[in-house]
Protein backbone atom coordinates (compact mmCIF):
# COMPACT_ATOMS: atom_id res chain seq x y z
CA UNK A 1 0.00 0.00 0.00
CA UNK A 2 1.70 3.28 -1.32
CA UNK A 3 1.38 6.66 -1.15
CA UNK A 4 -1.44 8.32 -3.61
CA UNK A 5 -0.04 10.25 -6.37
CA UNK A 6 0.03 13.76 -6.80
CA UNK A 7 -2.10 13.96 -9.49
CA UNK A 8 -4.64 12.01 -6.88
CA UNK A 9 -3.71 14.03 -4.29
CA UNK A 10 -4.99 17.61 -6.50
CA UNK A 11 -7.61 15.57 -7.73
CA UNK A 12 -9.35 14.83 -4.69
CA UNK A 13 -12.10 16.59 -3.96
CA UNK A 14 -11.96 18.56 -0.60
CA UNK A 15 -15.47 16.77 0.00
CA UNK A 16 -13.75 13.66 0.64
CA UNK A 17 -11.27 15.60 3.02
CA UNK A 18 -13.09 17.76 5.54
CA UNK A 19 -17.00 17.17 4.10
CA UNK A 20 -17.52 19.72 2.50
CA UNK A 21 -17.14 21.88 -1.15
CA UNK A 22 -14.32 24.02 -2.16
CA UNK A 23 -15.35 27.79 -2.46
CA UNK A 24 -16.33 28.42 -6.36
CA UNK A 25 -13.19 29.23 -8.56
CA UNK A 26 -13.44 32.16 -10.69
CA UNK A 27 -13.54 30.55 -13.68
CA UNK A 28 -16.75 29.10 -12.46
CA UNK A 29 -18.25 32.26 -11.18
CA UNK A 30 -17.63 33.90 -14.83
CA UNK A 31 -19.55 30.52 -16.20
CA UNK A 32 -22.30 31.22 -13.93
CA UNK A 33 -22.30 34.81 -14.41
CA UNK A 34 -22.63 34.64 -18.58
CA UNK A 35 -24.91 31.46 -18.03
CA UNK A 36 -27.47 33.43 -15.97
CA UNK A 37 -26.84 36.56 -17.91
CA UNK A 38 -27.85 34.64 -21.48
CA UNK A 39 -31.07 32.39 -19.68
CA UNK A 40 -32.55 35.37 -16.93
CA UNK A 41 -35.48 35.58 -18.85
CA UNK A 42 -36.28 32.08 -18.30
CA UNK A 43 -34.67 31.97 -15.39
CA UNK A 44 -36.24 34.58 -13.32
CA UNK A 45 -39.40 34.98 -15.61
CA UNK A 46 -42.85 34.82 -14.37
CA UNK A 47 -45.89 32.39 -14.84
CA UNK A 48 -47.63 34.89 -16.67
CA UNK A 49 -44.98 34.85 -19.34
CA UNK A 50 -45.50 31.78 -20.64
CA UNK A 51 -42.26 29.91 -18.66
CA UNK A 52 -43.47 27.17 -16.32
CA UNK A 53 -41.20 25.28 -13.49
CA UNK A 54 -40.40 22.53 -15.46
CA UNK A 55 -38.58 24.83 -18.19
CA UNK A 56 -37.60 26.84 -15.40
CA UNK A 57 -35.87 23.75 -13.65
CA UNK A 58 -34.58 22.40 -17.68
CA UNK A 59 -32.83 25.97 -17.80
CA UNK A 60 -31.42 25.50 -14.18
CA UNK A 61 -29.53 22.14 -15.05
CA UNK A 62 -28.02 23.70 -18.27
CA UNK A 63 -26.51 26.23 -16.13
CA UNK A 64 -25.20 23.26 -14.23
CA UNK A 65 -23.78 21.63 -16.83
CA UNK A 66 -22.30 24.52 -18.13
CA UNK A 67 -20.74 25.53 -14.60
CA UNK A 68 -19.63 22.05 -13.89
CA UNK A 69 -17.62 22.10 -17.31
CA UNK A 70 -15.34 24.36 -16.17
CA UNK A 71 -14.97 23.71 -12.19
CA UNK A 72 -13.36 20.76 -10.50
CA UNK A 73 -16.15 20.12 -8.28
CA UNK A 74 -19.59 19.14 -9.15
CA UNK A 75 -22.52 21.30 -8.46
CA UNK A 76 -26.31 20.93 -8.15
CA UNK A 77 -28.60 23.35 -9.91
CA UNK A 78 -29.87 24.26 -5.98
CA UNK A 79 -26.50 25.14 -4.82
CA UNK A 80 -25.81 27.05 -7.86
CA UNK A 81 -29.46 28.98 -7.20
CA UNK A 82 -27.83 29.74 -3.70
CA UNK A 83 -25.15 30.98 -4.83
CA UNK A 84 -26.86 33.31 -7.61
CA UNK A 85 -28.74 34.53 -4.53
CA UNK A 86 -26.08 35.05 -2.55
CA UNK A 87 -24.28 36.74 -4.73
CA UNK A 88 -27.23 39.20 -5.62
CA UNK A 89 -27.23 39.82 -1.83
CA UNK A 90 -23.79 40.82 -1.35
CA UNK A 91 -23.75 42.85 -4.47
CA UNK A 92 -26.77 44.66 -2.91
CA UNK A 93 -25.29 45.32 0.56
CA UNK A 94 -22.20 46.59 -1.51
CA UNK A 95 -24.43 49.00 -3.69
CA UNK A 96 -26.70 50.60 -1.09
CA UNK A 97 -23.27 50.59 1.71
CA UNK A 98 -21.62 52.77 -1.57
CA UNK A 99 -24.91 54.77 -1.98
CA UNK A 100 -24.89 55.50 1.65
CA UNK A 101 -21.02 56.52 2.03
CA UNK A 102 -21.19 59.12 -1.31
CA UNK A 103 -24.49 61.04 -0.04
CA UNK A 104 -22.60 61.47 3.45
CA UNK A 105 -21.67 64.75 4.28
CA UNK A 106 -18.18 65.35 5.82
CA UNK A 107 -14.87 63.86 4.58
CA UNK A 108 -13.24 60.61 4.76
CA UNK A 109 -12.95 57.62 2.34
CA UNK A 110 -16.18 56.23 1.69
CA UNK A 111 -17.15 52.82 0.33
CA UNK A 112 -15.08 51.45 -2.53
CA UNK A 113 -16.44 50.73 -5.64
CA UNK A 114 -18.20 47.83 -6.99
CA UNK A 115 -16.08 45.44 -8.90
CA UNK A 116 -16.02 44.63 -12.64
CA UNK A 117 -17.83 41.49 -11.49
CA UNK A 118 -20.32 43.22 -9.11
CA UNK A 119 -21.49 45.66 -12.08
CA UNK A 120 -21.61 43.03 -14.21
CA UNK A 121 -24.05 41.08 -11.21
CA UNK A 122 -25.71 44.68 -10.96
CA UNK A 123 -26.42 44.87 -14.49
CA UNK A 124 -28.49 41.86 -14.90
CA UNK A 125 -30.11 42.21 -11.21
CA UNK A 126 -31.49 46.00 -12.63
CA UNK A 127 -31.70 49.39 -10.75
CA UNK A 128 -35.08 48.59 -8.85
CA UNK A 129 -34.08 45.30 -7.52
CA UNK A 130 -30.54 47.08 -6.16
CA UNK A 131 -32.75 50.51 -5.27
CA UNK A 132 -36.06 49.52 -4.98
CA UNK A 133 -38.88 51.82 -6.12
CA UNK A 134 -38.35 55.59 -5.15
CA UNK A 135 -41.94 57.64 -4.44
CA UNK A 136 -42.87 60.54 -6.34
CA UNK A 137 -42.63 62.30 -3.10
CA UNK A 138 -38.54 61.52 -2.57
CA UNK A 139 -35.81 63.70 -3.53
CA UNK A 140 -35.84 66.35 -6.09
CA UNK A 141 -38.59 64.37 -8.25
CA UNK A 142 -41.40 66.86 -7.81
CA UNK A 143 -39.39 69.40 -8.82
CA UNK A 144 -38.51 67.78 -12.37
CA UNK A 145 -41.94 67.18 -12.69
CA UNK A 146 -43.26 70.74 -12.88
CA UNK A 147 -44.86 70.11 -9.15
CA UNK A 148 -45.71 73.10 -6.62
CA UNK A 149 -46.94 74.04 -3.95
CA UNK A 150 -49.52 77.08 -3.05
CA UNK A 151 -48.16 79.34 -0.93
CA UNK A 152 -49.47 82.51 0.59
CA UNK A 153 -46.77 84.83 1.75
CA UNK A 154 -47.84 87.24 4.37
CA UNK A 155 -45.28 89.60 4.41
CA UNK A 156 -46.43 90.62 0.58
CA UNK A 157 -50.13 89.27 0.64
CA UNK A 158 -50.19 87.43 -2.18
CA UNK A 159 -51.23 83.47 -3.32
CA UNK A 160 -47.62 82.14 -5.10
CA UNK A 161 -46.53 79.05 -6.41
CA UNK A 162 -43.75 78.03 -4.27
CA UNK A 163 -41.26 75.23 -5.21
CA UNK A 164 -38.06 76.57 -3.15
CA UNK A 165 -37.31 77.56 0.58
CA UNK A 166 -37.20 81.26 0.24
CA UNK A 167 -40.35 83.50 -0.78
CA UNK A 168 -40.97 83.68 -4.58
CA UNK A 169 -41.57 87.12 -4.49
Amino acid sequence: MGFPSLHDQITQTSDEKTGRKRNFSECELETLLNEVKACKHFLFGTMSSGINSKHKRSEWESVCEAVNAVGLEQHTPTELKKKWSNIKVEVKRRTAAHRQSVAKTGGGKGEEELTLFEQRVAAIVGDTALTGVVGAHVGDSDYSQGKYILFICLTHNKCVHYTGLLCPV
